[in-house]
């Protein structure tokens, strides 16, 4: 009676055309078939739209039945299938804004003639998100909807079908996470501020907006040369990150640990132990902080030094006294090319 199987009850008090498929005893014995009907009206449907459709024509079709991997429409009686990837540009595209009977526009994207087979876009109908770019701005800040969680970080969904990527590192002002679902899971409604655009790529830079007090918004650059006690949180064969009093977490090089260049530096310090830093470099804006041990040592001994020289100067000038700044000014020397 059908191509497809239906309940029953569905074909109850409805008119259909048969084909007669068989016409025995006078008309007593009648076997009726729709199906072998419906074939035929297939067949010269399919002959004629082989001249009108291609791969990149848009159609108007028929949502069929929604499922959870996308549409079954209807294309001029024909099925044709829209992946659930393609139904919109955000990743958090789903069916369930689809009902049986809805009209929609949609392109061909693959046609397979001897398998009857047609896959259709909606998306590629749609304008381009990037069209929409202008109405967001770096440094400003947006509501969005948690799309997608990986590694190193989360995709999140903007309006217009916009989205934005929140690295691991931009997840917490004062934490070291290792993963992402330790702050969010998808379908979170987060606020965010953007820190980059990349026009050129197509990529917006995220930074996921916490209850936590920013420590990054007090620092300056009168950080630089000051010596801070700083508290070891990791240790890795390249160096040390450490975290400051005022929670901003700092890099120590290797090469600026206070140990001998030969010395493992996974034997040489402990996670939790306090080190005296100094502070080299420090930027705000990438939450970058650079800061060394033999820094903080050698500033160290200059104060002492010239509290040292200052002291001495008062009480007269000594050979002692000459003889130690010859000696400090050879080491200084020398601790420059190292």
């Amino acid at each position: 009676i059908d191509t497809k199987f239906q309940e029953s009850d569905s074909y109850l008090n409805k008119s259909f055309d048969f084909a007669i498929m068989r016409y025995e005893q006078q008309g007593k014995n009648i076997i009726l078939s729709r199906r072998s009907l419906l074939d035929k009206i297939k067949e010269e449907t399919i002959e004629k739209l082989k001249q009108q459709l291609k791969i990149g024509d848009t159609v108007q079709a028929s949502v069929v039945q929604v499922l959870d991997a996308g549409l079954l429409v209807a294309v001029h009686s024909l099925d044709a299938f829209v992946p659930k990837s393609e139904l919109s540009h955000s990743r958090m595209a789903n069916t369930s804004q689809f009902e049986e009977g809805q009209a929609v526009t949609a392109k061909i994207i693959d046609l397979d003639w001897n398998k009857v087979k047609m896959t259709l876009s909606i998306k590629q109908t749609l304008p381009e998100p990037w069209h929409y770019i202008n109405q967001y701005q770096i440094g400003e800040t947006y509501t969005g909807t948690i799309a997608k969680i990986i590694k190193n970080g989360a995709f999140v969904a903007l309006e217009h079908g916009l989205e934005g990527f929140i690295p691991l590192s931009r997840m917490s002002y004062v934490k070291k996470l290792h993963d992402p679902h330790e702050v969010c899971n998808e379908g979170d409604s987060v606020q965010v501020k953007i820190i980059d655009i990349d026009h050129a790529n197509k990529k917006i830079t995220l930074e996921l907006l916490t209850s936590e007090e920013n420590p990054w918004l007090t620092v300056s650059e009168s950080l630089s040369d000051s010596i801070q006690v700083a508290t070891i949180e990791e240790i890795t064969a390249k160096g040390l990150v450490v975290v400051l009093p005022n929670q901003v977490r700092a890099f120590v090089p290797k090469e600026r640990c206070a140990i001998d260049r030969n010395a493992d530096i996974t034997k040489s310090y402990q996670v939790g132990a306090s080190i005296k830093v100094a502070v080299i470099t420090v930027n705000a804006d990438d939450r970058r902080c650079i800061a060394s041990e033999k820094k903080a040592q050698e500033i160290e001994e200059r104060q002492s030094y010239e509290k040292f020289i200052a002291s001495n100067t008062k009480q007269g000038s000594s050979a002692f006294g000459q003889l130690l700044k010859q000696k400090y000014e050879e080491m200084q020397k020398k601790s420059k090319n190292t």
